[in-house]
């Protein structure tokens, strides 16, 4: 299964892990141990099976928060991309800014604890990734793009309404579907399910 995009487009794919392939990950012993057993390669993912595109960047990595995708979708209009899709996280997605380079991920830190304790607030979140979101919609003005959301997720009602919005995310398959050494946690039934639904929505 294969999902057509417009002839000739610049495609982004803009993500969290649900939307990565093995490419994306730089490699923790633990990864590759992981992806070695897994019967698939990167031809078998959803996210590397398009059809029409002159080129695709795939910009999403595993632990994206919303900041992070947003930064992503930045990067691919840098790229010139003309065509792109965003997989948004859960508006509760955590967004920490540590002072290790890494503003989107939360690493592990003995400090997390007290990070959240003083920091974090769920409604701070939801409100940022309002903010990320309606942003977004203002830089690709101009720019073919679909957005992508978890159907059961808590973004605001404005952002569920709105023409480019479509409920539907892989993060939500159920777990038949699910595999332990896929990147994208999707086994071959989950890939193409991807792909089909992206069918009816682009």
């Amino acid at each position: 299964m294969y999902t057509k995009v417009p002839s000739g487009c610049k495609l982004a794919i803009c993500g969290c892990s649900y939307a990565t392939d093995f490419d994306r990950y730089e490699g923790t012993n633990k990864n590759e141990a992981k992806y070695k057993e897994s019967t698939m390669t990167n031809e078998d993912l959803w996210c590397n099976r398009f059809t029409g595109q002159a080129s695709l960047d795939n910009f999403s990595r595993g632990g994206a928060s919303n900041y992070d995708i947003y930064m992503q979708i930045k990067m691919a209009l840098r790229y010139n991309c003309n065509y792109i899709l965003v997989f948004w996280t859960n508006t509760n997605r955590f967004n920490a800014f540590w002072k290790d380079g890494h503003p989107a991920i939360v690493p592990l830190s003995k400090n997390e604890q007290d990070y959240r304790k003083k920091y974090f607030s769920p409604y701070f979140q939801k409100f940022f990734s309002y903010l990320l979101v309606m942003d977004a919609t203002r830089l690709l003005e101009f720019v073919d793009h679909k957005y992508f959301l978890h159907a059961g997720n808590d973004f605001p009602r404005e952002i569920m309404k709105h023409p480019d919005v479509n409920k539907f995310h892989p993060a939500q398959l159920d777990y038949p579907t699910h595999s332990r050494t896929s990147p994208n946690h999707l086994n071959e039934k989950g890939q193409a399910i991807v792909n089909e639904k992206l069918n009816l929505y682009l």
